[in-house]
């Protein structure tokens, strides 16, 4: 079966004090780093085996990465962009 679907994930470096900031201030960076992955790894093992799309995770706007082949793949855009217009061109291809 084909799949001509894609699921993008846009996630960022699960680093400590780099992801949910605004949580962090109120139980921790430690405490929210945790959440964030737990959150991030739980959505993923959901979205990452339906055969109804293929799923890619986007850590920076300009690259992605294929969940079922671990793989890097071609970058959303080259150079600068908002990312309305690259999901407006993405719908278009």
């Amino acid at each position: 079966m084909t799949v001509d679907r894609t699921l993008i994930v846009f996630v960022r470096a699960p680093a400590i004090g780099a992801v949910k900031r605004r949580l962090a201030a109120g139980i921790g960076p430690l405490a929210a780093h945790r959440l964030y992955v737990a959150t991030t790894r739980r959505l993923l093992a959901r979205v990452a085996g339906d055969p109804r799309w293929k799923t890619v995770l986007a850590p920076r706007i300009d690259a992605v990465l294929d969940v079922a082949s671990g793989t890097v793949g071609a970058s959303l855009h080259s150079g600068r962009a908002k990312l309305g217009r690259l999901l407006r061109e993405g719908e278009a291809r």
